[in-house]
């Protein structure tokens, strides 16, 4: 094993090697409840339960079952089974009604979803409020996206250029039609 190899492992060893501070669940509120019931869209799809966002919108002054059951579930760690289950339907994408042009989605209630936000939001803070996700990670996290990704990239390719090193760069295209996988392999070197 190299040197670089090893202390990456010894880092990695290091950094797992130690306990994560435990989550506080905060309880919830109204006005964050409030917040994002206002924050969904609008749409007429609904999950198995056929209830539909504008019916949560137009029902908003009678939330205080979801603010108990929200903090229910906060308190002692149990999730409702029914909340667990979706409504998968095929969407056709185009060109022949083969079954391989269908794209999977799963429709939600929309309770799932009020929930699924107030857990979010408590579960990123733990993440960023204890440095648990890497400085790299840029999917899925807010005010980081594929810009900074890519700025940083051409950032080290210009540095690299500059101080006349080669630059080698593989690109990984995934493709969700067909499942297939392009990679791209670039140097340059002077």
């Amino acid at each position: 094993m190299k040197k670089e190899e090893a202390s990456q492992l010894q880092y990695l060893f290091e950094y797992f090697n130690q306990p994560f501070k435990d989550i506080i669940w905060t309880y919830t509120s109204s006005k964050e409840i409030n917040k994002i019931i206002d924050s969904l869209r609008n749409k007429n799809s609904s999950g198995y339960d056929e209830i539909i966002t504008k019916i949560i919108k137009i029902s908003e002054h009678f939330i205080s079952p979801i603010i108990n059951i929200c903090n229910k579930v906060l308190a002692q760690g149990i999730c409702p089974e029914r909340l667990k289950f979706s409504l998968i339907k095929p969407i056709y994408r185009s060109g022949d009604k083969s079954p391989l042009n269908y794209r999977p989605i799963s429709l939600l209630p929309t309770f799932s979803k009020i929930f699924e936000k107030v857990f979010y939001t408590r579960l990123l803070d733990h993440l960023n409020n204890n440095a648990v996700l890497n400085e790299h990670q840029y999917g899925f996290r807010t005010e980081v996206s594929i810009e900074n990704v890519s700025h940083i990239l051409i950032n080290e390719i210009l540095r690299a250029m500059n101080c006349k090193q080669m630059v080698g760069v593989i690109y990984f295209v995934i493709s969700t039609k067909d499942m297939t996988v392009l990679t791209m392999l670039c140097y340059w070197r002077n």
